[in-house]
This record gives structure tokens, C-alpha cells and sequence, in this order.
């Protein structure tokens, strides 16, 4: 009897559910101490598999008993739509099928030190970086929501973005400053990190989304302004547009596992016991992939025609619309920029987890990303800028628009008063 012919046998016997076959495993751990075989740390569900299967071959197929009831833990660890046993649907209502993946009983998160988790520097950095963006965005945010800027559809859909992105940048800077200078990774604290990972994949997803929808928004506006107004004006078709990215974030991941940060690399994988357990091709979900590439690809199109739908309509307009104009282009372009290269290393990363520079390179430009829009709203968007000086003078006991309107009273006054005389 061959090695195949064992493994075969094996395979189409083993117990139907993983308790059962934890309930033998201190039996089998001890005949494979007699082997010779030393333990660093208790070995997860599919080595002990493998190792049951040397050991067949030494001790016979009867020295752990199977009773034939393992067909049903095979079918969830091969079937093809595992990806929602693994998602917070299954957390909540089927939690033993979803410890089938995130069980953090088959190693020891201490096998690597500590020391070699922690990065206190890079966390450090992660805090100064979330506390300035948090600081320029708030400020944009007061003037969005201001009564003036209300009125336009593309600013309220910039308001739900950056409501969304001031979220995203407390959870991803703060959150994971936190756990780069603790050196968590998932079985340090599973619940928590779980939670916060699935937030930050529904906050990807709802600032992505938004961020097509707004510059699905800009290109129509630079196309026919008539029709960017019939599609997007008024209130009720602000509420149509938000709840698309709203249900998407909460569907993505009631359906899907998130993306699990790790200390050693400072980013998020798909293996949640990366670095301790091998990667298996069912952690990685192809709905991931799929909606990263989605956004690459329509955020590229979409600005592909803007760009043309801009330079037919420059040769068209005043020089003052067309600086306006201009300006608006600019700020969304940017921020698309910042999200295709942050999709795209996301996608990459996951292809090569050991390349350091690029997984760096990843994880802050994706703080960056969510804080971009502040940075060039405050530089260069005069009409949020004007009103975040009026709040401060207002503050300050004047206003910047009254000061304005006084200076230009007395200019005509005096201009009146030459005219008499």
C-alpha cells in the first residue's frame, strides 16, 4: 500500500466535523510523539491531517479509529462558496463553522516574539499622520454641511465621503498605530481585530464607490449640465445615490471575510494566520479581487471621458469657467489617482506578502488616499476655503463675509460722496 493509495483512503473517511476529530487529537499527537516528531506549537487542522497520514503508513489505518462521520468538515473545507463561512453573517449565526478558519487553538501567537511584532516607529508615524488629516478634514467637513454648500448635489456627495473618510482614517491610523507599537496580530485579540478590519473593508467599499458616483457626477456636469441636474438634484436623488455605496459596504462584508491586519508586515492579508500557518488558496476571495479591479477599471473610464469631455468644452467657454473648471477637474483626479494606486497595491501585496517596501508603500498611501480630499480642498477650493476663514473669524468675533460686504459699503460711500461733491 502506496503513500497515495493511504492518503486516498484517509481523505474519504476523515470525520464530518472538527470537533469530533479534536476530541482523537491527543491520541494521535502522542502516537506521533512516538515517532520521534517534536512539537513547537500545537499544529493546525490540516497539518495534523497530513501528519495522521505519515503516521497510517507506520502504525496501520486502525491505530485512530474513525467513525465515518467527517464528510460534512471536508465539504466546508473544499466547497466552493466558502468565502461566506468565513464572512460576519456566519459569525454571528453559525460560529462553529466559522472557527472551521479563524480558530486560534492550533498555534501560539508567542512562537514569534514580541519584539519582532512591534514596530513602535511606524505606529508613531501612524498617529501624527491620522492627527493631521483628522485636523484639515474636520474643518472642510463644517463647511460642506454649511447651508450654502448644501445646495449643490456635488457637495453633499463630498460630505458623505468625507464623513466616510474621516471614519476610515481614525480606524486605520489610530487603530493600527495601535496595534503596530502593541504587536497585535489576529489571535492576540481575534474579536477586536476582526471588527476592526470588517469596518475598514465596509469603509473602503463606501468611499470607493462614492468616489465613481462623484466623478460620474463631474463628467456629466461637464457634459450637460441640464441632465448632471436632472440625474442628481434635489434630495431625493442624494438619498438614491449614498444608499448605493451605504448597502454595498454592508453587504460586502456580511458576505465576504475582511482583510486581517498583521503587526509583522503593517498591513492587511487575507490569511488571518499569516506568518504562523501556511496561506491556503481559500483564504484568498475572488470578490476582493474582483471589486478592486471594478474600481480600477471604472474609475479609468470615467475619467478617460472626462478628460474629453473637458478639452471639447475648453474651447468652448470663458477663461474664468474654464479656471473653474479646471480646478474641479484637478480636485477629483487626484483622488482617483490615489485610489486606482491604492487598489492596485492592495492587489499586488497579496501576490507577494513578503515584499516589505511595497506592502509600506501600500498601507500609508491608503491613509493618505482617504485624507487627500482635505488637503486639496483647502488648496484648491476657494469656496470651502472662504468659509472655513468666516468660521474662524466668526470665532474670532468677525466675519470674513460681513468684513467684506463693510469694506465694500464704504467704498461706495465714499465713492457717493465724491459724485456730490
Amino acid at each position: 500500500m502506496n503513500f497515495t493509495t493511504v492518503e486516498r483512503r484517509y481523505k474519504n473517511t476523515l470525520a464530518r466535523s472538527r470537533n469530533m476529530f479534536l476530541r482523537r487529537h491527543s491520541i494521535v499527537f502522542s502516537r506521533i510523539r512516538e515517532t520521534g516528531y517534536t512539537f513547537t506549537h500545537k499544529p493546525n487542522f490540516d497539518s495534523v491531517l497530513l501528519r495522521r497520514t505519515h503516521i497510517l503508513l507506520e502504525i496501520g489505518p486502525s491505530a485512530t479509529p474513525l467513525d465515518g462521520s467527517d464528510r460534512e468538515c471536508m465539504r466546508l473545507r473544499h466547497n466552493k462558496t466558502t468565502q461566506y463561512l468565513m464572512s460576519l453573517s456566519t459569525l454571528i449565526f453559525r460560529p462553529e463553522e466559522f472557527n472551521l478558519y479563524y480558530n486560534c487553538s492550533t498555534y501560539d501567537v508567542d512562537d514569534i516574539p514580541v519584539e519582532e511584532r512591534k514596530h513602535f516607529f511606524e505606529g508613531l508615524s501612524f498617529i501624527v499622520l491620522g492627527i493631521v488629516l483628522e485636523v484639515c478634514y474636520i474643518p472642510c467637513l463644517y463647511a460642506m454641511c454649511s447651508a450654502r454648500m448644501r445646495r449643490h448635489a456635488c457637495y453633499r456627495l463630498m460630505f458623505y465621503m468625507g464623513i466616510v473618510e474621516v471614519l476610515g482614517i481614525a480606524n486605520n491610523s489610530f487603530c493600527g498605530a495601535w496595534m503596530l507599537i502593541e504587536g497585535a496580530v489576529f489571535c492576540t485579540r481575534p474579536k477586536l481585530l476582526y471588527a476592526i478590519c470588517t469596518f475598514g473593508i465596509a469603509i473602503w467599499v463606501m468611499e470607493s464607490m462614492v468616489a465613481i458616483i462623484l466623478s460620474l457626477n463631474r463628467c456629466l456636469t461637464i457634459y450637460d449640465l441640464d441632465l448632471a441636474n436632472r440625474f442628481f438634484n434635489g434630495w431625493r436623488w442624494t438619498a438614491f445615490w449614498l444608499s448605493i455605496p451605504t448597502m454595498a459596504g454592508f453587504l460586502f462584508v456580511w458576505n465576504t471575510p475582511p482583510l486581517i491586519f498583521n503587526s509583522i508586515s503593517a498591513s492587511a492579508f487575507f490569511n488571518p494566520h499569516i506568518h504562523y500557518l501556511p496561506d491556503h488558496s481559500y483564504y484568498h476571495r475572488p470578490l476582493h479581487i474582483l471589486y478592486n479591479c471594478i474600481v480600477v477599471a471604472a474609475m479609468i473610464s470615467i475619467y478617460v471621458l472626462f478628460g474629453i469631455l473637458f478639452r471639447q468644452k475648453f474651447r468652448s467657454v470663458s477663461i474664468r469657467q474654464s479656471k473653474r473648471e479646471i480646478s474641479t477637474f484637478f480636485q477629483v483626479l487626484i483622488t482617483c489617482i490615489l485610489a486606482v494606486i491604492t487598489a492596485i497595491g492592495y492587489l499586488i501585496q497579496q501576490t507577494f506578502p513578503d515584499f516589505q517596501p511595497l506592502i509600506m508603500t501600500s498601507t500609508y498611501g491608503y491613509v493618505l488616499y482617504q485624507g487627500s480630499p482635505a488637503i486639496i480642498y483647502l488648496c484648491m477650493n476657494p469656496s470651502i476655503r472662504n468659509v472655513i476663514l468666516n468660521g474662524y473669524n466668526k470665532i474670532g468675533g468677525t466675519s470674513f463675509y460681513s468684513h467684506q460686504t463693510k469694506q465694500q459699503a464704504r467704498q461706495q460711500s465714499n465713492v457717493a460722496t465724491i459724485s456730490r461733491k
